[in-house]
């Protein structure tokens, strides 16, 4: 088979050719610089957002600690200045571990709000409790804050509202 090409179309797509190759040069050289920019490294959090990752972790962890019955773990996270509402959430957490056969629970973090002095955490929860002496397992939901210190280590000051380890009431 022989194909002949008319004079005119090749050099049209020399032409053509030439054009593009002075431009393939440009993105080539361009094209480094456009990756490098979008690859170059992150810059480094602030001390906010470090804040804010510490504190959904230690939510995280609270919420481990009370799925894994882990009293140890649990209470730790509770700065014990004032007693009698550390008492009373020592009691309810501890009637939970001693009555549910397992604990399925999962808190998230809405809103962070930093004041002077201390730190507001609201959180959202879904959770349901199976009980050793019941059949039927218990499901609740609900919301609630959390009032951290600003101190290091973090610790819970204070609860408000209606948090996992005071709405269960298992049997």
């Amino acid at each position: 088979l022989h194909v002949r090409f008319p004079a005119m179309k090749i050099s049209s797509l020399i032409r053509f050719f030439n054009q593009f190759q002075g431009r393939m040069a440009v993105l080539l050289l361009l094209f480094p610089l456009w990756i490098g920019t979008g690859c170059s490294s992150l810059q480094p959090l602030s001390d906010d957002a470090k804040k804010a990752q510490e504190i959904i972790s230690l939510v995280n962890t609270l919420n481990q600690s009370y799925v894994q019955k882990d009293r140890a773990g649990f209470f730790s996270f509770f700065a014990l200045d004032n007693p009698s509402a550390f008492d009373s959430i020592k009691f309810r957490v501890e009637e939970d571990f001693t009555n549910a056969a397992s604990i399925h629970l999962v808190m998230n973090v809405d809103r962070i709000v930093y004041e002077k002095g201390s730190i507001s955490v609201s959180l959202f929860w879904d959770g349901k409790w199976e009980g050793r002496n019941t059949r039927d397992p218990i499901l609740r939901h609900g919301d609630g804050v959390l009032t951290l210190s600003e101190t290091h280590p973090l610790r819970i000051v204070r609860t408000e509202g209606n948090l996992p380890w005071t709405t269960a009431n298992i049997p």
